[in-house]
């Protein structure tokens, strides 16, 4: 899956594959037209990966070089592991090319079931790893916080994403160098 934005950070250009991920996920609205023209920072909302984000497309276009981050990116029946690869393609353009690393089946989880009814309670998921925060400030893979959270039956709450601590620092190191810094 492939998405462009240039200097301005709105996104220019979205692929097939973009369109049919977007289609098979039933976000409809995330196909090419509903994102072409919108600035990346509408797609983004929590300050923890738009801080990241932001600090990726710096580092990116200020040293002309490419960054490559491990995500998630789950449906409610898969685990699906992701690379995010960050390219500069000059004039401050640059290029996001996301690739599945493998897949792994698991018995459906309600919560990343996005047809569920939902409460205004808002649960934090790390936009990462997918793990989700729990009141202790810990986090636990989603199937040990619908146990521990004793999400059976109510309805549940929407979802929220931000970072959790050890993906923000996986993030952090795997940025391009700071001017300066020891390589």
């Amino acid at each position: 899956m492939l998405y462009e934005i240039d200097q301005q950070d709105v996104v220019t250009k979205v692929d097939e594959a973009w369109d049919a991920f977007a289609q098979e996920n039933r976000a409809d609205h995330l196909v090419g037209a509903g994102v072409v023209g919108s600035s990346l920072w509408r797609h983004i909302r929590q300050p923890e990966t738009k801080q990241l984000y932001k600090e990726l497309l710096r580092r990116v276009r200020k040293f002309q070089t490419s960054a490559c981050l491990p995500f998630r990116c789950d449906s409610a029946a898969e685990r699906r592991f992701l690379e995010l690869h960050i390219e500069p393609l000059g004039a401050s353009q640059v290029r996001f090319v996301s690739t599945t690393t493998r897949i792994e089946a698991r018995d459906p989880v309600a919560l990343f079931d996005w047809e569920t009814p939902r409460t205004a309670d808002l649960l934090l998921v790390c936009g990462w790893c997918k793990k989700i925060q729990l009141f202790d400030d810990s986090w636990v893979e989603v199937e040990a916080a619908v146990r521990s959270l004793r999400l059976f039956d109510a309805a549940l709450p929407e979802l929220t994403h931000g970072l959790c601590a050890h993906c923000f620092q996986q993030a952090t190191l795997a940025l391009p160098p700071k001017r300066g810094a020891p390589t």
